[in-house]
């Protein structure tokens, strides 16, 4: 939905080929669905996401980092 969006030269183009992809997922409640793509993949959602995911990694990564530290001790 991105790409379509960021190739689209036009409103009208770009309804187009939202309908067109639609119709080539097969997608019985298109608009609805659309929609409902949309709003999970805005760009701030992307990024949110990404930062939130990063976090936890880091997280993650320096309790296993005091596991192992405190295990070689023993």
């Amino acid at each position: 939905m991105r790409l379509i969006k960021e190739t689209s030269k036009s409103e009208s183009q770009l309804a187009q080929k939202m309908a067109e992809l639609v119709v080539y997922r097969a997608w019985r409640s298109g608009e609805e669905i659309l929609n409902v793509y949309e709003h999970f993949f805005t760009v701030e959602e992307a990024v949110k996401s990404i930062d939130i995911f990063t976090e936890n990694m880091k997280k993650q990564e320096e309790e296993y980092l005091k596991k192992r530290g405190s295990k070689k001790k023993m």
